[in-house]
């Protein structure tokens, strides 16, 4: 029996676990002078996608969203901004509930706009002082 319980033990615990990794959480402003786009938008679709051949981050899956424009902070927007992230986990892929409004930080990479677990983008019930610290990046330039 112990050498059971022993042997569950160890192949329990020597499992690769993979999980996101990022470097370092900016501040507010860090990170707005640091990315090229800021804005608030609405999920309006999101669907998850199959890379084939090469993708733009050695991805096998990611998703796709589609955010309604609300509120503008940096970058040259339209209306309706499509962006891709990872599926999740290890390769740092955010994802988004459609109709619930965000705050995104993205970037461009390989002609899309991107986003990411390892940058300031949540949901907008949860990000109020920093729209507020935003506002007043806006006003001071």
């Amino acid at each position: 029996m112990k050498t059971n319980q022993m042997t569950l033990i160890l192949l329990l615990s020597s499992c690769f676990c993979y999980a996101c990794e990022c470097n370092q959480v900016l501040s507010v402003s860090e990170e707005y002078n640091k990315i090229e786009f800021v804005f608030i938008g609405k999920v309006i679709e999101t669907k998850e996608i199959k890379y084939e051949g090469q993708s733009p981050k050695s991805l096998d899956y990611g998703r796709i969203t589609k955010f309604k424009l609300i509120k503008k902070y940096k970058g040259k927007l339209d209306s309706i901004i499509t962006i891709q992230s990872g599926y999740g986990g290890p390769d740092c892929g955010r994802s988004f509930d459609k109709n619930k409004t965000y705050l995104v930080y993205s970037y461009t990479l390989f002609g899309n706009l991107w986003t990411d677990g390892c940058n300031r983008t949540d949901l907008i019930e949860k990000v109020e002082e920093e729209i507020k610290i935003l506002d007043e990046i806006i006003k001071s330039k």
